[in-house]
């Protein structure tokens, strides 16, 4: 910190936010708060979404396009089948990941 001022700043934000409470000059920490834990979302409007919803959001529209196009070059062929299939099942996986983010998620 540069200077008294700025440190007594940041822990009246602190203060504020009830993560630590001051009694006769000591300070004492109330919660502690996890800070790695809000990288992997986004916040959309009022509502925290994990990244992985848009992940395991795409995949599926992808495997669609892909097999739609790929139905018409090379009808049913078993190239044609395997790569919506690994798009399908990396899906999956996004969605797994992703509510166990939603269910790790900070309460707002």
């Amino acid at each position: 910190m540069s200077n008294r001022s700025l440190a007594q700043h940041h822990l009246s934000k602190l203060l504020g936010m009830g993560l630590f409470r001051e009694e006769g000059g000591e300070c004492e920490i109330v919660r502690e708060v996890k800070m790695d834990v809000l990288g992997d979302f986004l916040r959309v409007r009022m509502l925290l979404v994990p990244r992985s919803v848009f992940y395991a959001a795409f995949f599926p529209i992808f495997a669609i396009f892909l097999k739609a196009e790929a139905f018409k070059a090379y009808h049913v062929q078993p190239l044609a089948v395997w790569p919506p299939v690994i798009l399908g099942l990396a899906s999956v996986a996004f969605w797994y990941e992703a509510i166990n983010a939603w269910g790790a998620a900070p309460a707002a």
